[in-house]
């Protein structure tokens, strides 16, 4: 798990894409990211291993937490920094990403920015 520092710094980056706290998957996606960029493998079973751990973290169930962070990644599409979100991604996106993709790209910049993480 990662410290505070961490989390802080995602929550910056979902802040900067444009999802606010008001959103319900706000501390879905913080979540997960932070899970990600522990166990990057999670990313290959989003929804047998990842929407569960998010859940029980969070103490809802898997179809909340997948419904909320459909949402944000909405979000961020429709209404949110979209150039930012490219630089995320590493090249410009031609159509929305999926939620796992989503959480792969701040998860990669955050890991990135930081040789252990942070």
């Amino acid at each position: 798990m990662s410290d505070g520092k961490r989390v802080g710094r995602i929550e910056e980056v979902i802040r900067a894409l444009g999802i606010s706290r008001n959103y319900e998957g706000y501390p879905c996606i913080v979540h997960a990211v932070d899970l990600v960029v522990d166990d990057p493998a999670l990313l290959r079973a989003v929804t047998k291993a990842l929407y569960p751990a998010v859940a029980g973290y969070l103490g809802v169930s898997t179809v909340n937490v997948e419904r909320n962070l459909r949402t944000v990644v909405k979000t961020c599409w429709e209404r949110g920094n979209r150039p930012l979100l490219d630089k995320l991604a590493g090249f410009p996106l031609q159509c929305k990403p999926t939620t796992g993709e989503m959480i792969d790209y701040v998860a990669h910049f955050i890991a990135r920015e930081s040789p252990d993480g942070m």
